[in-house]
């Protein structure tokens, strides 16, 4: 019997001429390829669309497409999923939200299936526990490496630092402008870089549009000199950060470049491998990096980038402060004065405790071990289930 989340297999006609415009339109370009860039993402919505500018604007005014699930709810999720895999029955998104429905702010079933869809869970059928709910194992791998990689670094005792960018604006909402639908050149207000670790705040720049480029030099010239030798440096995958494609490494290059791209990519290697055999491990594997012309300059000083997994943003200790200053109520008196709300801003973060910063990254590491404990327990009951591949062909993609 079908969910009862699920709706009925019918559509609108207005959605069915949007699905007939843009499936035309992506038809095209099988054959003459795209034809508007990439990078012009609003004038590729109106073209597969043929939605005018207007409406377009008002609809990403009401809603955008970020799933509103926090850290500490998403963890329940993944705790009680696992709770669900142990009892190796099968189960739906109806039934996690019945378990944990009252421990998260979600109201609506219909509403808490959206968010999961967006987090990239998914329903799947199994050959011997019918219809589970899974993970996009892409995403849920990009955390393990991710979670094991940071346990390692602070192991060592690295100093670890967070770099971050918030939007200063009267809505004082502080969010990151990548995660808003806002055109950060209309935005009427700052854009604040800054750099935090547990010992407080390090550095920051306000700026009214910046690009990768200023952040680049605000880091050459301000930040770099303030950070202790062979630092980790967390952050997220903002579009700021000057995206770069990754050298394509082919049969021809050194053994010494082919065990960097797979070490650097955590594909464990050995350096006594043939370069035959190296190349084998590269060309079976299906990630395709992404480098960043940041990264490339603190590692040119010696420390380490490590970039925080899809959908883990707010794994940060940075978030944690941000938490902090919000419920500082003398920021919420709009003045109309953006000067005074800028320097209210930085009175308060400066104003932080050391106590303070230390108790946000305890709370991150010991997050980073819940979780840690829970995917690798994820891991590995998986392995008792017999996903259906044919009867979800996504998975092979």
């Amino acid at each position: 019997m079908a969910n009862e989340e699920e709706k009925p297999n019918t559509v609108s006609k207005s959605i069915e001429d949007l699905v007939h415009c843009i499936y035309r339109k992506c038809k095209d370009e099988s054959v003459s390829g795209i034809q508007i860039p990439v990078e012009l993402y609003e004038e590729r919505v109106l073209n597969y669309t043929n939605v005018p500018r207007q409406l377009l604007n008002k609809i990403l005014e009401q809603k955008t497409n970020f799933p509103s699930f926090d850290l500490f709810e998403r963890i329940i999720i993944s705790d009680n999923i696992l709770e669900m895999y142990n009892k190796q029955k099968s189960f739906s998104f109806k039934d996690i939200y019945e378990n944990i429905g009252s421990q998260i702010k979600v109201t609506e079933l219909s509403q808490f299936c959206r968010e999961m869809a967006l987090v990239g869970y998914e329903h799947v059928n199994t050959l011997n526990c019918g219809q589970i709910v899974l993970e996009n194992p892409k995403l849920a791998q990009e955390r393990l490496l991710y979670l094991n990689k940071i346990k390692k670094l602070r192991n060592v005792q690295k100093p670890v630092y967070y770099l971050d960018e918030r939007i200063i604006d009267f809505n004082q909402s502080f969010k990151k402008p990548w995660l808003t639908d806002a055109d950060i050149s209309k935005i009427d207000g700052y854009i604040f870089l800054h750099i935090v670790s547990k010992t407080g705040f390090q550095k920051g720049l306000f700026c009214n549009q910046p690009n990768a480029e200023d952040l680049i030099k605000w880091i050459s010239d301000i930040v770099l000199s303030t950070l202790l030798p062979s630092s980790v440096i967390i952050m997220d995958k903002s579009p700021l950060h000057g995206k770069t494609e990754a050298e394509h490494i082919t049969r021809y290059h050194s053994k010494e470049d082919m065990v960097k791209w797979l070490q650097d990519n955590n594909i464990p290697c050995n350096s006594n491998m043939r370069k035959a055999q190296l190349y084998d491990l590269i060309a079976r594997c299906p990630i395709k990096p992404t480098k960043y012309n940041l990264d490339l300059l603190f590692k040119s000083h010696g420390h380490e980038v490590i970039r925080l997994p899809d959908n883990y943003h707010d794994l940060s200790l940075a978030e944690l402060m941000w938490d902090h200053v919000n419920m500082n109520s003398s920021l919420h008196t709009n003045d109309g004065n953006l000067l005074n709300l800028k320097s209210r801003v930085l009175t308060t973060i400066e104003n932080i405790s050391h106590e303070k910063w230390s108790q946000f990254e305890d709370t991150i590491e010991s997050t980073e071990k819940r979780l840690l404990d829970i995917d690798e327990a994820t891991d590995e009951i998986l392995n008792t289930y017999k996903i259906d591949l044919k009867g979800n062909s996504a998975l092979l993609m």
